[in-house]
């Protein structure tokens, strides 16, 4: 990955607003003007219509409520999510960095397969988390654990999830068109086989008790 690439990528977040503080950020949620005008100063934001601009306040706000109740609901999927805890509307979750601020001091080919290792492992608990959005909203740990950094994306709608893996979704997202054409071949050796359909059936829920 280029640097002029791993520039491209850099967008403020819609979600959520982030302090950090000591080992951990602190995040709580944007207001929906602030949210408006993150959605506006990103790519899409350009030309974007009113209609769209609404459709994706609806859609991020119930993403965002789901993923929330799912980390409530599951201690498990905390760990791979710096374990985070809510305190009033606040997160607080441990810092690390993004798979994309380390690209240019490790190998990418390393986060590609940290990648597709934490994914498999939270299908094991009976979630999936379908942005793709690998570089930005992954990272790894001061004790080099993987975590994903972004908690707003999570869902346990297994139908839903196989027809995202039958598209092939993470295709058309930036993060992937982004790599090079020999990280994209890595890449889509890996998915052929590990983001495979009966791959992701035999994972699913095979380790709701995880230790």
């Amino acid at each position: 990955m280029n640097t002029k690439n791993a520039n491209y990528l850099y967008q403020p977040s819609w979600q959520f607003n982030v302090i950090n503080f000591l080992g951990f950020v602190i995040k709580f949620p944007k207001s929906k003007n602030q949210r408006i005008l993150a959605i506006e100063s990103s790519r899409i934001g350009k030309n974007i219509t009113i209609e769209k601009l609404n459709s994706l306040l609806i859609e991020t706000t119930i993403s965002q409520q789901q993923s929330l109740a799912l980390l409530k609901a599951s201690p498990k999927l905390g760990r791979f999510c710096g374990n985070p805890y809510k305190l009033y509307n606040l997160i607080i979750q441990k810092r690390g960095k993004t798979f994309l601020s380390l690209h240019a001091t490790h190998s990418i080919f390393d986060l590609i397969d940290r990648f597709f290792t934490l994914n498999q492992e939270i299908w094991k608990i009976g979630v999936f988390e379908s942005t793709f959005d690998f570089l930005r909203n992954c990272g790894i740990l001061p004790n080099g654990k993987s975590f994903f950094i972004d908690l707003g994306d999570f869902s346990s709608d297994y139908n839903s999830f196989c027809e995202v893996l039958k598209e092939k979704r993470w295709k058309y997202r930036l993060d992937y068109l982004s790599l090079e054409s020999d990280e994209r071949d890595y890449f889509d050796s890996l998915a052929s086989t590990l983001f495979s359909l009966r791959n992701f059936k035999t994972l699913w829920e095979s380790n709701l008790y995880y230790e």
